[in-house]
């Protein structure tokens, strides 16, 4: 038993140093599926919260909102983000974090990157990722919100967006989906 434990150590001891060696700033793929989403390959340059809401503020003149203004910066942060990404799975690598990566035969989306900040390091996202970053993107702006759910009619996936509270009440934002001018 103590050699098990041993070897258990000088395992998690070289896997944790993989990842802590590990260069978090790869270069991101600019080749492109075909895709029809208003994806902006420009604003791949914007890796984290702080460079999005700067992007965000640029856009809106100020950094510090209006009151009777809000409405219109909470479209320009949907509308960045919804630019920012096109719909796809990011996940952890195994040099990113090799505990989730061991993991995902308990669940094939374990390793989807639930940080703001490391999803912003990929040019892909799913509706969950997508609507995490504009929801911490809200948050340090001050802005109130709620997640909202979907479930599927399998039950099995879904989609996530979310609504924002303004003075006039909720308004609902799906960062993921394009408009559909057929709806």
């Amino acid at each position: 038993m103590r050699y098990f434990i041993l070897a258990l150590m000088f395992c998690s001891l070289g896997l944790g140093l993989l990842n802590f060696f590990y260069q978090h700033g790869r270069a991101i793929d600019t080749t492109l599926p075909k895709i029809h989403e208003e994806f902006n390959p420009a604003l791949i340059r914007l890796r984290n919260i702080t460079q999005l809401l700067q992007y965000c503020d640029s856009l809106y003149g100020n950094h510090s909102i209006a009151r009777t203004d809000s409405l219109a910066y909470a479209n320009i942060i949907s509308h960045t983000v919804r630019q920012r990404f096109y719909h796809g799975l990011s996940t952890y690598s195994f040099n990113d974090n090799w505990v989730l990566y061991a993991l995902q035969w308990v669940h094939p989306h374990s390793r989807a990157i639930v940080n703001e900040n490391d999803i912003l390091k990929f040019n892909q996202a799913l509706c969950s990722q997508q609507a995490i970053v504009g929801m911490m993107a809200l948050k340090q702006k001050g802005f109130t919100f709620r997640k909202v759910g979907f479930k599927s009619k399998n039950g099995k996936a879904g989609h996530f967006t979310y609504e924002i509270r303004l003075r006039d009440g909720w308004h609902y934002y799906d960062v993921d989906k394009e408009p559909n001018a057929k709806v």
